[in-house]
């Protein structure tokens, strides 16, 4: 939750909190490229899965800033989710992150089930065929960096919430 003070500053604990654990995102998958990188396949695969599940929880975290700061605020959802910043396809970013985070939380689910409808649209709409990449290469897509992409989604996260700070309050 953020509170807007009277000289027009924003005090945001739940992203302040966010930021602090990010770094730790951040350099594990530093570590994990970096052995990628040295590993011959197929033992690399299990680096390739820990760069999934630490983009997934990424993505979670993300997930749950969004959804506490539009349930704090008297914006509707889907107004929330239309907010820029947007990727070059033209779509929220912050919708491409719900999805993504969607996706991971729910992913063992899709083996006998087919992707959520919410989900697959905005993903279809970004062209990404989630069961040929990695939700890491979704990370990547939207942080369009490969270094420090956690640290991205905090910026990602923060111009969102600004945008939504000035247009609804």
């Amino acid at each position: 939750m953020y509170i807007l003070l009277p000289d027009g500053t924003i005090d945001d604990f739940e992203l302040d909190e966010l930021k602090e654990f990010i770094p730790i995102l951040d350099r594990n998958h530093a570590t994990i490229y970096e052995k990628l990188e040295k590993i011959p396949a197929p033992e690399h695969n299990v680096y390739w899965s820990r760069l999934s599940y630490i983009s997934g929880l990424g993505f979670t975290m993300a997930q749950q800033y969004i959804s506490t700061t539009i349930s704090s605020s008297d914006i509707d959802y889907k107004v929330a989710f239309e907010l820029p910043p947007f990727d070059k396809s033209g779509i929220s970013k912050i919708s491409i992150i719900n999805a993504g985070a969607n996706y991971w939380k729910h992913y063992c689910d899709y083996s006998n089930e087919p992707l959520h409808k919410g989900t697959k649209t905005i993903l279809d709409s970004i062209d990404f065929d989630i069961s040929s990449y990695g939700i890491f290469v979704l990370l990547y897509k939207v942080a369009v960096v490969e270094i420090n992409p956690f640290n991205k989604l905090c910026e990602i996260l923060e111009e969102w919430r600004n945008n939504m700070v000035a247009n609804h309050h």
